[in-house]
């Protein structure tokens, strides 16, 4: 996760967690699968907008039992994260400058299920739930 992956995370938080002196801490995991798509328009000669869908998993080393996890579980499409976002692109010297905002998707829609737990939790066993949206600024294009 992260402005150049999942822009729906924090850097390095679509991971796999562990509770380490009470504070949660990406682990990494064996396997990962990220997509994106954006569309992008220009307002001015300087300024652009755009809006995008970010797709991403990454699979665990060990599951709750502690087994292995094959690698290929990361393309189970039942368990993708997906994140909607738009953003702000400034042309500088430097290369463009972005602002980005994106909310995870939920995945349970049911009005039985509270709204923080409509969203899945990080990839892992650790049950961990990341905030909703998430912003970004940074130098360069996503891809």
């Amino acid at each position: 996760g992260g402005p150049l992956s999942m822009r729906g995370y924090g850097s390095g938080r679509l991971s796999p967690m562990s509770l380490q002196d009470g504070r949660w801490v990406p682990t990494g995991g064996n396997g990962l699968v990220e997509g994106s798509v954006e569309v992008r328009q220009a307002f001015t000669p300087a300024l652009g907008g755009a809006f995008f869908l970010d797709v991403g998993n990454v699979s665990d080393v060990v599951d709750a039992e502690g087994h292995a996890t094959p690698w290929v579980k990361v393309l189970d499409p039942t368990l993708l994260q997906l994140a909607l976002g738009v953003g702000l692109r400034l042309r500088t010297p430097l290369g463009p400058a972005r602002f980005d905002v994106a909310m995870r998707l939920p995945t349970d829609w049911s009005t039985a299920v509270p709204w923080n737990q409509r969203f899945p939790p990080v990839p892992g066993s650790s049950n961990h739930r990341e905030p909703i949206a998430a912003i970004h600024l940074s130098l360069g294009e996503a891809f």
